[in-house]
């Protein structure tokens, strides 16, 4: 009978420590980030207001007298202060594009008003930057696909943390003709001159509307969105 007890104690006692050594530790480690953008852009609405028909108007700053576009009277895209804090980075390559509006959209106009715009880099000494193209961007009719907004490689940008950490965008707009009030023998302007201008200077009827006087009395509202998107992130040269 002892050895039956002695028996049963040493196998609980086995158990006891097989259980033991099953036994798992379990740790918690809280994994955390703040992400933030490396670029911003100014203003977020550029207007030109009430224009009158071929009329050259223009939304520019000086870089010597507003060297970062703090007055918002052109496009500008800074680098953020958190891409300024970040050692493993320098520069930044971005892109403008010009985009149709999206269906749907309340300030989306009759067309859009970037074929009648030239965009220019206010500090013609950055040679890092250029346009690509240099009358007109995009088609006057918006895309009529809503899953295709058709953006336009307009020009393209770079950002140096050491250099040139905001870069301004001057852009020009004449403002086009309804066909309906253009007259080829009398106007000032030949189409010559207008095939000169960005995208040409005449618009389509279908773009205008008729205004509270004459049948000749008509308007249009253009509108477009100008995108700035970052294509590469340079690293820093150790």
């Amino acid at each position: 009978m002892k050895k039956i007890m002695l028996l049963v104690v040493t196998m609980g006692l086995v158990a006891v420590g097989a259980a033991t050594f099953a036994a798992f530790e379990s740790h918690l480690i809280d994994v955390r980030a703040h992400v933030e953008k490396a670029t911003y852009v100014t203003p977020n609405d550029l207007n030109f207001g009430t224009t009158i028909m071929q009329q050259s108007y223009h939304k520019s700053c000086d870089p010597a007298t507003d060297p970062t576009g703090a007055s918002g009277n052109c496009l500008a895209v800074h680098l953020s202060a958190s891409f300024l804090t970040q050692p493993q980075f320098q520069a930044v390559d971005y892109n403008i594009y010009c985009e149709d509006k999206a269906p749907g959209d309340a300030n989306r106009g009759d067309g859009n008003i970037t074929p009648f715009m030239q965009i220019s880099d206010s500090d013609p000494s950055d040679a890092n930057d250029a346009v690509n193209l240099t009358t007109g961007c995009g088609a006057v009719a918006y895309s009529t696909n809503p899953a295709t907004l058709d953006p336009v490689l307009w020009a393209h940008g770079v950002l140096d943390k050491s250099f040139d950490k905001d870069d301004l965008w001057d852009l020009a707009f004449f403002a086009p003709v309804c066909r309906d009030n253009y007259n080829a023998e009398t106007d000032p302007i030949s189409p010559t001159d207008l095939a000169g201008r960005p995208g040409g200077g005449i618009i389509d009827p279908a773009f205008c509307h008729k205004g509270p006087g004459p049948d000749s009395d008509e308007y249009t509202d253009l509108a477009s969105n100008i995108k700035f998107q970052v294509e590469l992130l340079q690293v820093a040269t150790p």
